[in-house]
């Protein structure tokens, strides 16, 4: 037992200092990302790959989406509330009158 838990040990350390080495050999690509998804909160796949590569994206952030929806909310909201129907001739009818 005790070999065993030595040699996975070894994997562990070994397969702990690979990642090490990659992530700070791709540190500048990492920090893209990171900045990424904090700006938009979800990337595609393909999104990814763009930023890795160094591009920029043309996309509305959260943010901006939100934005756009309370500027749609407060303009429905300052509009002019719907006429009441006209009272007359037009309106349905004679009303009755009380007993």
């Amino acid at each position: 037992a005790r070999v065993i838990d030595e040699e996975v040990k070894a994997i562990i350390d070994q397969t702990y200092s690979e990642t090490q080495a990659i992530l700070e050999e791709r540190r500048e690509e990492l920090d893209r990302l990171a900045k990424a998804l904090l700006k938009y909160e979800t990337l595609a796949f393909d999104e990814v790959k763009r930023v890795m590569n160094g591009e920029t994206l043309a996309k509305p952030t959260v943010t901006d989406l939100l934005q756009i929806e309370q500027d749609k909310s407060d303009a429905e909201s300052t509009e002019a509330p719907p006429e009441p129907p006209a009272v007359g001739d037009d309106a349905g009818g004679v009303l009755p009158s009380p007993a």
